[in-house]
């Protein structure tokens, strides 16, 4: 699953790749969208390289204040 996190990551530099552990399995959650309408948009872009990628609701990292 690492190798495909750090091809996602030459393919998007921009985006941000999470690897996830959602019993019994692993996830990678690409970028941090705060609504569905950015997320959908992405994954158009997404889903050139990973057809199977799709959109799910979880939580995300806000960027700092600072």
């Amino acid at each position: 699953l690492l190798e495909y996190k750090y091809a996602v990551l030459q393919q998007f530099p921009d985006l941000t790749v999470h690897l996830l552990h959602v019993y019994p399995e692993y996830r990678l959650q690409v970028g941090d969208y705060r609504d569905a309408l950015d997320a959908e948009r992405a994954l158009g872009l997404i889903r050139v390289h990973y057809p199977g990628a799709f959109t799910l609701a979880t939580e995300i990292q806000w960027p700092s204040l600072e």
